[in-house]
């Protein structure tokens, strides 16, 4: 959490705010991600549909990590970035 105070001259007031800190993640300044890389992402036993998607696009299941991989371009295209397993991004 992060206190801060705002200023507002024309009022003469003083707010006193917070920032919450709801998702921790690493990252690292400057580096872009090439869209040909290879990454894995979970999707659900469910989502028949986004799985064919995944297909098409040249995706694979790779049964030893549990997860499927797709490029990266592909995967952003798909909107499945929130999906990627972080452990994609360990340079």
């Amino acid at each position: 959490m992060c206190v801060r105070y705002r200023y507002d001259k024309a009022r003469c007031k003083r707010y006193k705010t917070i920032e919450l800190i709801v998702e921790e993640k690493d990252w690292l300044p400057g580096v872009r991600i090439p869209a040909q890389r290879r990454v894995y992402f979970r999707l659900g036993c469910g989502e028949r549909e986004l799985r064919d998607l995944v297909k098409q696009a040249g995706g694979y299941w790779n049964p030893e990590r549990m997860a499927w991989n797709l490029p990266y371009g592909k995967v952003l295209e798909l909107g499945l970035e929130q999906r990627i397993l972080d452990e994609d991004f360990a340079f």
